[in-house]
């Protein structure tokens, strides 16, 4: 009787500490799980292509951040569409706004209808060329919307200013008045991508970093690479190795700050 007794006890034992031992196991599973920008995935993307902008969504997933990439000078938004699909199959929404005459500076708008239509989403701001230019400009303006900011060899930190007519302002001096945009000053971490090749001058890159916080940025030179190849010369053409190179620095930047 005694010794059924215990056995039932040691039994009753035995299963409590696999029920808790298994519930403990989801909870840290649940836990693990938590944050799905911090494993890889490969979701399906869908393209969607408004009069606005070219999109990329990640499908049956709701995206907690999102990117939006300002065009470099006389490149379409379809040129990204390598960086677009690569960040979207880890779960990010991508918006590559269409502005007037793909150039961000005659095209950027004081307001960034991303911030509107996805209201729910976390945005990171980027550019390349003169959409770098573009993204800091965006960062500056509004800063407390942003997560961080990509540059792809930026240029365009500054705009002459004109008057509702389309005439240029002067100053009293009779000198034409600029608009500068910086984030020297600003909290918001910042990935720059610089090329080593002869275009990209010493001048350009000191621009660059002279416009940025520098102790929030992360630099990272490319080797053997060109400012031209952050977009693709087709909108199908293959990945090259600065792409890909590209694309693996941007999303560890990403997930260095989401995960």
């Amino acid at each position: 009787m005694k010794s059924a007794l215990n056995k039932k006890i040691i039994i009753l034992m035995l299963t409590a500490t696999l029920f808790f031992g298994v519930l403990f196991m989801s909870a840290c599973d649940r836990k693990k799980d938590a944050n799905p920008y911090e494993r890889d995935n490969n979701f399906v993307v869908r393209t969607v292509d408004t009069s606005d902008a070219l999109e990329f969504h990640p499908v049956d997933f709701t995206p907690k951040y999102g990117v939006i990439f300002y065009v470099g000078a006389l490149i379409s938004p379809e040129h990204y569409a390598y960086l677009g699909e690569a960040l979207a199959k880890q779960g990010y929404l991508v918006v590559i706004p269409k502005l007037d005459g793909n150039n961000a500076l005659n095209g950027y708008t004081l307001n960034e209808a991303a911030f509107y239509k996805y209201p729910s989403v976390k945005f990171f701001v980027g550019g390349h060329d003169l959409g770098g230019g573009a993204a800091v400009r965006r960062t500056m303006e509004c800063s407390q919307y942003v997560q961080g900011v990509l540059l792809y060899v930026p240029t365009g930190f500054s705009k002459q200013m004109y008057n509702a007519d389309g005439s240029m302002i002067y100053d009293d001096e009779g000198n034409p008045v600029w608009q500068h945009f910086t984030t020297t000053t600003l909290p918001n971490p910042t990935l720059l991508l610089e090329t080593d090749d002869v275009l990209r001058t010493a001048e350009l890159k000191q621009e660059a970093a002279a416009h940025i916080n520098g102790t929030k940025t992360t630099l990272h030179t490319l080797e053997e690479s060109k400012s031209s190849d952050f977009s693709t010369h087709s909108a199908t053409e293959i990945l090259n190795p600065q792409r890909s190179e590209t694309v693996r620095l941007t999303l560890a930047f990403l997930k260095s700050i989401v995960a």
